[in-house]
C-alpha cells in the first residue's frame, strides 16, 4: 500500500516516470522488428529507412542537451508530464503516419520525449 503522505498526483507522476523509462527501452527494441514491415508498407529506400531509425537518437541527444533550461522554466514535474504527453502524441502521430515525412516527424517527437525523460527521470 502507498504511504499515507502519497498523494494521487505524486502517484501519477511516479507512474509517468516509470512509463518514460519503459517506453525508452521498448522503442529501442521494437523499432528494428517494426522497420521490416514499415519499410515494405511505405516503400522506403535504404536511406529513408536509416533516417527513420536514426532520427530518434539524434532528437534524443539534442533534447537531452536542451532539457536544463526547459526544466528550469516549468519544473521537473512539468517536464515529466510534458514528456509523457509527447510520448502519447508521438505514438498517435506514428499510428496515423501516411508517408516518410510523417514517420520522421513522429520519430523526432519520440526522440524529444526520450531525451527529456532520460535527463529528468534518473
Amino acid at each position: 500500500a502507498a504511504p499515507a503522505h502519497s498523494t494521487p498526483f505524486l502517484l501519477l507522476l511516479t507512474f509517468f516516470a516509470a512509463l518514460g523509462g519503459l517506453l525508452f527501452g521498448y522503442d529501442t527494441g521494437v523499432v528494428s522488428g517494426a522497420m521490416v514491415l514499415i519499410t515494405a508498407h511505405f516503400s522506403l529506400s535504404p536511406v529513408q529507412h536509416e533516417t527513420v531509425v536514426s532520427v530518434t537518437i539524434l532528437a534524443a541527444f539534442l533534447a537531452s542537451l536542451a532539457t536544463a533550461p526547459f526544466v528550469t522554466a516549468i519544473g521537473r514535474r512539468g517536464a515529466i508530464l510534458a514528456s509523457a504527453v509527447t510520448f502519447a502524441g508521438a505514438a498517435l502521430a506514428l499510428a496515423c503516419a501516411r508517408g516518410f515525412w510523417d514517420l520522421v516527424a513522429g520519430r523526432v517527437a519520440v526522440g524529444v520525449a526520450v531525451g527529456v525523460s532520460a535527463t529528468v527521470l534518473p
